[in-house]
């Protein structure tokens, strides 16, 4: 079996058959059997073996077999470019995993990235709710970097945001730290003719953690290409924001245009990919 250590290193593991049990001692083999069992709790659920309580139907610790969600389908796991870049970060060793796997172990993070999408002054500057929404970004943005994670910034420049003009600039409470990679785009998608995806996996990067503006455009769109490029995606139910959207049946409110989108991605399936839909503080690294 095959897999890789911290430093990036293709290793492989030989599995051991016909161990010795102890010339058939029935109370050593007893012990054993207990031994291994409690290891295997250990590594699916945690030190108490048990599944830690949900937030708005989200779990907090994932294992075991049943699927958690609340009505509106909130927690439900399924099993012109410019980049200025940063040095890569230490690879994790993969745990194996079906897309609608029940178990998460600490192993299967080590090579997730945060990608902020357009939190830029003329994108978020009125939308309801926008000082919570950076502040939510703001702590996931702290936590990534806490656990040596990458951080990705996206711009977005077009008419309405001249590429250097104040509407253009990222909001002043979130400032991207130096070495980390600034994705400037010019559609919708972040991976449309820019070379994030290359980036990324230059970065070994496999799984997303999606935030930012505006939730039914350049959010949905990032995560939906995300996937297509071969990337697991975390959406972060409370990590995003649209602002009240006009219609040509009227005013769509902020708050429902989020609910439907966190609904649609909470039944999300694409082939050979994982996604989850969880609250911003049970996001795990």
């Amino acid at each position: 079996m095959e897999g890789r250590d911290g430093r990036g290193l293709a290793v492989r593991v030989q599995k051991r058959r016909g161990l010795p049990l102890l010339d058939h001692d029935d109370a050593a083999v007893g012990r054993l059997v207990d031994g291994v069992q409690q290891a295997a709790r250990l590594l699916m659920h945690g030190r108490d073996g048990r599944l830690e309580s949900n937030q708005h139907g989200v779990p907090r610790t994932i294992g075991g077999a049943e699927d958690r969600r609340d009505d509106d389908g909130v927690g439900w796991i399924q099993g012109g470019s410019h980049l200025r870049e940063a040095t890569p970060r230490g690879r994790r060793v993969l745990v194996g995993g079906v897309a609608d796997s029940r178990v998460r172990r600490e192993a299967d993070r080590m090579t997730s990235g945060l990608l902020v999408i357009d939190v830029q002054n003329g994108v978020v500057d009125g939308m309801p709710g926008r000082d919570e929404l950076i502040a939510t970004i703001g702590r996931l943005v702290e936590s990534a970097r806490d656990a040596g994670r990458l951080v990705v910034w996206v711009q977005h420049a077009d008419d309405d945001l001249p590429s250097g003009s104040k509407a253009w600039q990222i909001v002043p409470e979130l400032r991207p730290r130096d070495g980390e990679p600034v994705v400037e785009k010019q559609h919708r998608s972040a991976f449309g003719d820019t070379g994030l995806g290359d980036l990324l996996r230059g970065y070994r990067i496999e799984r997303l953690v999606i935030v930012g503006a505006q939730t039914a455009f350049c959010v949905d769109m990032a995560g939906k290409h995300a996937l297509a490029e071969g990337f697991d995606v975390t959406w972060v139910s409370d990590g995003h924001g649209n602002g009240d959207q006009e219609t040509a049946d009227g005013i769509v409110p902020d708050a429902t245009v989020r609910a439907l989108l966190n609904r649609t991605w909470s039944t999300l399936r694409h082939p050979g990919r994982e996604v989850e839909v969880v609250i911003s503080h049970d996001v795990r690294w």
